[in-house]
């Protein structure tokens, strides 16, 4: 991997996720959460081979650039009190990189900060054992019918996956941009209940949501 395309900046999920959302790139994350608030983030993401050798996710200055070594993730989360990097892997794929890391947390705050500095898309409240984690992944669709056809194309083979676990069994419900619940759209594979509660759709699929879409997860 050749150095110049990795830039060090602070990541949350949701700026990896409004970059898989232009670009050809996979996300794929796993929460584990403790009765104490504490947990672990398994994150994986794929990337075009030729998305990077293009250099498109570097020199764009109104786009960050995606850690891809261990060293670039540690300068990352540098910042974020409470987080810390447990393991980190690369490797290549057919035509793609497959980066994984694995994050280690001590409280929610920890996690939401990662998640969304924001707070404006993520959210946790938490009582005892019981808790409720709501994420927005997408809020609306504003492209065209020639850009959504043109992302099919370009979009094919990449997903969006999310999983939770929680102490005891978890449900989750599928929202909408605004966090009202809504049917599950058919081309997303979920388990809504149990010991793991997960979906996984198709990043195309996702961003062609007219009144966006996001998750609920209640434990």
């Amino acid at each position: 991997m050749k150095k110049k395309y990795v830039k060090i900046f602070t990541l949350s999920f949701f700026t990896l996720l409004a970059l898989s959302i232009t670009s050809c790139i996979g996300v794929g994350m796993d929460i584990q959460m403790n009765s104490d608030g504490s947990g672990r983030i398994v994150l994986e993401y794929k990337i075009s081979t030729m998305l990077l050798n293009l250099g498109g996710l570097d020199g764009n200055a109104s786009m960050p650039s995606i850690p891809i070594d261990r060293k670039d993730w540690e300068n990352t989360i540098e910042g974020i009190s409470g987080l810390r990097l447990v393991s980190h892997s690369s490797s290549t794929v057919s035509d793609n990189w497959i980066i994984n890391a694995i994050l280690e947390f001590d409280n929610t705050e920890s996690l939401l900060k990662f998640l969304d500095p924001s707070c404006e898309s993520a959210s946790i409240t938490r009582t005892n054992q019981s808790g409720k984690f709501n994420i927005i992944l997408w809020n609306n669709n504003e492209y065209d019918s020639s850009s959504l056809s043109l992302m099919r194309t370009m979009f094919d083979g990449y997903n969006f996956s999310v999983s939770f676990t929680a102490p005891g069994n978890s449900a989750m419900i599928v929202t909408d941009g605004r966090g009202n619940q809504i049917t599950s759209p058919s081309s997303a594979a979920l388990a809504a209940s149990g010991r793991k509660s997960s979906l996984s759709i198709g990043m195309y699929e996702m961003i062609s949501l007219t009144d966006g879409f996001g998750v609920s997860f209640n434990w």
